[in-house]
């Protein structure tokens, strides 16, 4: 009964949106599976650069308004973008964008993804749907909408989860000799029920700004929200173009951290230099960015920040080795965070939650690319030592300290492109801390171009069927193939 009344919710939810939103609108939605394949990594910005920003440009987590891709319709002169795959598990997706449109309308978009076995009610499933726009309220100030709904259903977990969320972002204003840049204000709503009897409303607001002049920036990024609010400032000076350093100040009602933010580079060669950098942050967890990296777990109704002091790297990387356009990185990451949000399993009820905890990590990375003509071929390696202060473990319950990913991708004719991802993940152990397998997940990705601005793709996951069990109690990973076409007009 519980999981036929999520379905009816579900249904009708789309029909009041399919009745509000009259989009036959836009682009895409979270990132294409095969978007790495030939994919040429460029030399890093120049972060140091206090016109280039402490803050990123704003991109909502959970909308697909991609700047290069709106640039690329305007350039190209197309405005429809159509992306539609199917397959796997009887699994369907959808998603449409209108962009280029020539008036304070920027551009709309709608996607749907469906789990077909929702109409039988038999086995584990999901479905999604997503709407917006992007219009231009001044010739510095665009405005965001999106809603967000999801209803999914295993058999230890049933939720349905509805966000909506208001944004504005201005790209900068100058007054006198200061600079007021990326200025971000945004109000949201959720709505979160689940079969353990959580449910309820919470509400929210964010607000993200930087000021600049000659060479000092000050920034603020606040988070209100009913239970859990949060608050990062900092002053930042830039020394010359190769350093800076600044005093932050970060808290929420569990924590309070000042943290000497900086960031130093040594050019070494002309192809190749050396960063040392402590970059703090706020990260607010958000349903929709909880709801996708921690699939089939209930995520709670309470969004928890997490507040990051200590995020210390080292990275060394060198662009070309003599003539041979090989490409090469080593990192070591140093991070503390107050409340990563992890899974954890609830006996009582019998499920994976999301908890959030104190998380305490060292990771080591290297990378090597070689970029031949037409393919390319990239090694990736990570060691992760983690540590729980709360629960003095340095380990987390099916999480793979090592990872070995293998990335190839070739073009043997002008308009297909191929590409294979081999991950392999060791030294995973499972609640009772006993050896799990080893993973080796492979896919495969082909992409034939119809020309310029269309392609039909085939993407194959998880290409030796190996049982991968991600988490206690949730759906394995298995074999998954599916086969889309996307059009842009």
């Amino acid at each position: 009964m519980k999981r036929f009344s999520l379905l009816i919710l579900t249904l009708f939810f789309g029909m009041l949106l399919a009745q509000v939103q009259e989009l036959p609108d836009i682009e895409v939605g979270g990132g294409k599976m095969d978007s790495i394949i030939l994919l040429k990594k460029e030399i890093p910005k120049n972060f140091m650069d206090p016109e280039t920003g402490e803050l990123p440009n704003f991109i909502p987590y959970d909308t697909p308004f991609l700047s290069d891709e709106e640039e690329e319709a305007e350039n190209k002169a197309y405005s429809w973008y159509l992306d539609i795959h199917g397959g796997g598990d009887n699994e369907l997706y959808a998603g449409v964008k209108l962009t280029n449109i020539r008036s304070r309308l920027k551009s709309l978009y709608a996607e749907a993804y469906i789990d077909l076995n929702t109409l039988t009610l038999i086995g584990d499933w999901e479905m999604w749907q997503a709407q917006g726009f992007d219009f231009t309220l001044s010739k510095n100030t665009d405005l965001f909408t999106r809603v967000y709904q999801k209803g999914q259903v295993s058999n230890n977990n049933t939720y349905s989860l509805i966000t909506g969320a208001i944004s504005t972002y201005s790209e900068s204003f100058e007054l006198g000799e200061l600079d007021l840049r990326k200025i971000i204000n945004e109000i949201d709503a959720n709505w979160y029920v689940a079969d353990n009897g959580m449910d309820g409303w919470s509400f929210g607001a964010r607000h993200q700004s930087e000021a600049v002049w000659d060479n000092y920036m000050i920034g603020n990024s606040f988070v209100l929200d009913e239970k859990e609010s949060a608050l990062h400032s900092f002053a930042r000076y830039y020394h010359h173009d190769e350093a800076n350093i600044g005093l932050h100040i970060m808290f929420d009602k569990h924590s309070f951290f000042p943290s000497l933010g900086f960031a130093w580079r040594n050019v070494l060669d002309y192809d190749s230099h050396l960063i040392i950098s402590n970059e703090p942050r706020l990260v607010h967890s958000s349903f929709r960015a909880l709801s996708e990296q921690f699939a089939w777990t209930d995520i709670g109704k309470t969004q928890r920040n997490n507040l990051v002091p200590l995020n210390l790297s080292f990275a060394f990387q060198k662009n070309h080795f003599g003539s041979s356009p090989i490409r090469l990185e080593v990192a070591n990451t140093t991070t503390y965070e107050s409340a990563k949000p992890v899974r954890h399993y609830n006996a009582d009820s019998d499920i994976a939650e999301i908890v959030f905890d104190k998380y305490f990590s060292n990771t080591s990375y290297a990378g090597i690319l070689y970029q031949g003509k037409g393919y390319h071929v990239e090694q990736i390696a990570s060691f992760e030592i983690p540590y729980l202060p709360n629960t003095e473990e340095n380990w987390l319950p099916y999480h793979a300290p090592f990872k070995l990913i293998t990335k190839a991708g070739v073009k043997p004719i002008e308009k297909l492109e191929l590409g294979m991802i081999l991950e392999q993940q060791a030294r995973r152990k499972d609640l009772d801390k006993s050896a799990l397998p080893y993973i080796a997940d492979v896919s495969l990705f082909g992409s034939y171009y119809l020309d310029d601005f269309n392609r039909m793709y085939l993407n194959i996951e998880n290409l030796l069927n190996m049982d991968i069990e991600e988490y206690h109690k949730i759906p394995k990973k298995k074999l998954k193939a599916f086969i889309g076409l996307e059009v842009r007009f």
